[in-house]
């Protein structure tokens, strides 16, 4: 009988632990899987509140100098490579929704270190365009601009398509504002400011209490944001 006992109280006894092991891994892996949902909402949070926030140095996901990689994917908005005319060149982009990323120069077509047949078999890499000084292969996956046309993309101050000059005013210091014509004869109207010294925050032509064409006859661009109207629009946000 005292064997039998023996016997008996050691099975009670694994199985009261075999219950409490069981519920301990319960409850571990019940805390654990919460942790992991809380985590994942925050990220998400914060991937939700960078998607569209300008900074210093990147808007949304993309920064300059940076690859484009999968970061577009996070939009779910149509992609579109494409070119625009900027600086007297046809330059090659990818139209994301309203970001505009412009593809960063790579190499001219008559450099010596230029594989052709490599090249056309690494198409997804470079991309090839030809315009007045500025034909040659660009990178596909590298951005050396970046333009903002869509009002979801703001500063942490709110600042984006829409705001006005008066709206620069109460926000930042150091306003520098830039007006005139380009050498295609398309008018230049930008404010930057102190805070974000790779942005210009572009108006349109009206934007200026000045005929910029007589002004602007002789120099590229003037300097001075009193002239510009308090009431203008942002147009255009672009990033260098």
């Amino acid at each position: 009988m005292p064997a039998k006992r023996f016997i008996y109280t050691i099975i009670v006894f694994l199985t009261k632990c075999s219950f409490l092991v069981a519920n301990t891994s319960k409850e571990f892996n019940t805390t654990h899987t919460t942790i992991n949902k809380v985590d994942t909402t925050i990220r998400n949070k914060q991937l939700k509140k960078s998607l569209f926030l300008i900074t210093e140095k990147s808007v949304g996901l993309f920064s300059v100098n940076d690859t484009i990689g999968r970061s577009a994917d996070f939009y779910g908005w149509p992609q579109i490579e494409d070119s625009e005319w900027y600086d007297g060149c046809i330059k090659p982009t990818k139209n994301i929704g309203g970001l505009v990323l412009y593809y960063k120069f790579a190499f001219s077509e008559d450099a010596p270190q230029i594989d052709r047949e490599s090249i056309s078999k690494d198409s997804l890499k470079y991309t090839f365009s030809k315009s007045d000084n500025c034909t040659g292969f660009y990178y596909r996956d590298s951005i050396s601009r970046i333009e903002v046309y869509s009002e979801k993309f703001k500063t942490k101050e709110g600042i984006g398509i829409g705001s006005t000059v008066s709206d620069l005013q109460q926000e930042f210091t150091g306003l520098e504002g830039i007006y005139g014509v380009d050498p295609d004869g398309k008018c230049i109207n930008y404010i930057k400011v102190k805070e974000y010294p790779r942005i210009l925050f572009r108006f349109a032509c009206e934007a200026v209490s000045v005929d910029v064409d007589k002004e602007s006859s002789l120099d590229f661009e003037k300097k001075n944001s009193s002239l510009f109207k308090p009431d203008a629009s942002i147009i255009t946000i672009e990033m260098y």
